[in-house]
């Protein structure tokens, strides 16, 4: 019985590896936890970065500034009348930069 449920694993894992991964849309989100004073706390965003910008609803952008264990305090860049605790957030795997010139 034990060999039936490996195979039945086996079987399952060499199909999923066979897919093409870029059917897949693979992100990585998070959940406003609080919001104040254009500051954002946000749950769940374990693997983000320093200056890293955070997509929120309706395309206002945030950057990641406090990275706590539990918790991402994140900079408000726009109106952010419209967000709320509960809301789903979303990496965008991009630093923030200014371009400069001479």
């Amino acid at each position: 019985m034990l060999k039936d449920q490996f195979r039945v694993l086996d079987e399952s894992v060499n199909k999923a590896l066979e897919k093409d991964l870029k059917e897949f849309d693979l992100e990585e989100s998070g959940t406003i936890v609080s919001i104040d004073s254009g500051i954002a706390k946000i749950k769940g965003l374990d693997k983000i970065k320093n200056e890293e910008l955070i997509e929120f609803p309706k395309g206002t952008m945030g950057l990641a500034f406090n990275l706590d264990p539990k918790s991402v305090g994140v900079i408000l860049l726009g109106d952010f009348s419209h967000i709320k605790a509960g809301q789903k957030v979303k990496r965008t795997y991009k630093v923030a930069d200014i371009p400069v010139s001479d």
